[in-house]
């Protein structure tokens, strides 16, 4: 009985600690989002590795929209952010798209309190996102003018962090539409997504509520997709890469360590090795150690 009890209370330490973490992380990441694209500090890593799906790759229409959503802190993405992401993570996917055609949506990006003692919880400003991103996409209101009507521009929507939160609840809400956009409408690529179906925090812990600070888990994003989508994830960055088994110490201690020294990262790779398919996980390993400075 004592060690059931010993096991539940670790257990629940870890999951606050994980709730609590994915705000400081958002926080400690948004000056490396806000354009800061000098190149990473410390050890390098290595090559890239993914694991594709077994569908055949298919051309996606040219001359897109590419509609950026940033993580918190960052209402409106950057332009160096715009263009570095554009050309290593959008054209290798998406091939034909042209920069002139960016658009970096305003979203509220807010992360009560870390962003702000004023600011707009997690899930507010999500629920804000989504609306936004919903109606740039497919909004017939009055006023409105969704870029993917008949006859309309095909997007591919990019999304890093709370962006792509964002991005895999449209996807939710795209579904559930009558007729939903085609795969040769909208594409999807995201990075650092808290909610990776292959150890995204919010994946791991799906369902915990912190009414505290406004924050839901909402569980994986959407993977059986028939829209492209590509989700890139560094290997120990707690917000996307959550250890599979959160009552292992030293496993949390890196993750934790993940969050500020990994998370922030992702505008410095170079995935252009890797495999295409329709929706895909890719993962890079690191040679260093988050945990262990020496390394770093």
């Amino acid at each position: 009985m004592r060690q059931v009890e010993a096991f539940h209370g670790v257990f629940a330490q870890a999951l606050a600690a994980a709730g609590n973490a994915y705000t400081q992380a958002e926080a400690a990441a948004a000056g490396a989002l806000a354009g800061n694209l000098a190149g990473p500090t410390g050890g390098g890593a290595m090559p890239l590795s993914a694991t594709a799906a077994a569908t055949p790759p298919f051309v996606f229409p040219a001359n897109y929209v590419t509609a950026f959503i940033s993580g918190s802190g960052i209402p409106v993405p950057s332009a160096d952010y715009m263009k570095t992401v554009f050309g290593s993570y959008v054209v290798p996917n998406f091939p034909g798209g042209n920069l002139a055609n960016a658009l970096g949506l305003w979203t509220p990006a807010g992360l009560y309190p870390l962003t702000g003692a004023t600011v707009l919880t997690l899930d507010e400003s999500v629920a804000q996102g989504v609306s936004i991103l919903h109606d740039t996409l497919v909004g017939t209101g009055v006023g409105q003018h969704g870029l993917i009507q008949p006859g309309g521009t095909p997007v591919v929507v990019q999304g890093i962090s709370q962006g792509a939160i964002i991005a895999s609840l449209e996807m939710q809400k795209l579904a559930a539409m009558p007729i939903p956009p085609t795969a040769s409408e909208l594409g999807f690529v995201l990075l650092g997504d808290p909610m990776n179906p292959n150890g995204g925090l919010f994946e791991r812990f799906a369902g915990l509520t912190l009414p505290s600070l406004g924050q839901t888990f909402y569980g994986a994003t959407p993977s059986n997709t028939v829209r492209p989508t590509h989700i890139y994830t560094l290997e120990y960055d707690g917000i996307a890469d959550w250890p599979r088994y959160p009552i292992n110490i030293l496993s949390d201690i890196n993750a934790f360590a993940g969050l500020y020294y990994v998370h922030g990262l992702y505008p410095f790779l170079d995935p252009s090795a890797l495999p295409l398919g329709t929706t895909w996980f890719s993962c890079r390993p690191l040679r260093a150690i988050p945990a262990i400075p020496p390394t770093r």
